[in-house]
């Protein structure tokens, strides 16, 4: 997604994330290693009073028309996981911890044979 500068901000620890007067985006500054591989980023959404809500980024005028929505089909999927563990997107480079390993390993010894839909 392409954000408007203004829209980007880098809390920091003194900032009250309920005193911003408009929704923005983040990189949060207290990372994890799964943030790291994932090059996570947040949004911090100012509470609309005229809705009684928090309105979704696709339904914020600066930000709704910079998000896109990919659909996949269904027969495509199964290519697509193996084209993506042949660039060295797997579990455990998403999920550097047991779990992620875990799941990387069943879907190299276990899971070879079966769907890669089950992982």
């Amino acid at each position: 997604m392409n954000v408007p500068e203004q829209y980007e901000r880098s809390p920091s620890d003194a900032d009250d994330a309920f005193a911003f007067k408009e929704t923005f985006v983040f990189q949060p500054f207290h990372l994890d290693k799964r943030i790291v591989s994932q090059s996570g980023w947040f949004t911090a959404h100012k509470f609309s009073d005229q809705y009684g809500k928090f309105l979704p980024l696709t339904k914020i005028g600066h930000f709704k028309n910079n998000i896109r929505k990919c659909i996949i089909p269904a027969e495509r999927y199964d290519p697509l996981r193996r084209e993506l563990r042949l660039m060295g997107v797997t579990q455990a480079a998403m999920f550097p911890d047991l779990s992620g390993l875990c799941a990387d390993i069943q879907a190299d010894c276990i899971d070879s044979w079966r769907s890669l839909r089950s992982i």
